[in-house]
């Protein structure tokens, strides 16, 4: 069975979960949005029949609090993760397929998420997934826009 992954295209933040994925090794599909097409896609997704699926990843994206009753009264509400570090994203802390933390980017949600499930903890993947957070939340000059191998 296979996954399916919902990211956005805007920057590096919203893509490497792709690689992530590609380097787990698992099968899956993915979509690129771009952040006002996640409603529309999401309320398409739910009409259909998800059973090729065994999850469904949505990373770095802000789910619209409408959709939400949605994916709770899907049969396949079971199926879902959710990872976002985006404070517009507050609202869907009560839901325990969410994992919302503005410390962190998507990336390294997913990452973190990902070694729990079996990808080998790598010291590139690590620090990869660190300096996607340092460009994304905009704290690599504090961090001396230098990296340590």
């Amino acid at each position: 069975m296979k996954d399916l992954l919902i990211t956005h295209i805007k920057d590096i933040d919203g893509l490497s979960p792709v690689i992530l994925m590609n380097l787990w090794g698992k099968s899956f599909d993915y979509k690129l949005l771009d952040t006002f097409e996640v409603g529309t896609y999401l309320t398409e997704l739910l009409t259909q029949d998800l059973q090729d699926y065994e999850h469904i990843y949505i990373v770095d994206l802000t789910v619209p609090e409408e959709i939400y009753p949605m994916i709770e009264k899907s049969k396949d509400r079971h199926k879902f993760l959710i990872f976002d570090h985006h404070e517009t994203h507050n609202y869907a802390r009560s839901y325990p397929y969410v994992t919302l933390d503005m410390e962190e980017c998507g990336t390294t949600l997913f990452y973190q998420y990902l070694q729990t499930q079996g990808l080998s903890t790598n010291p590139c993947l690590d620090q990869y997934s660190e300096a996607v957070k340092d460009l994304d939340l905009w704290t690599i000059e504090k961090n001396h826009n230098t990296l340590s191998p």
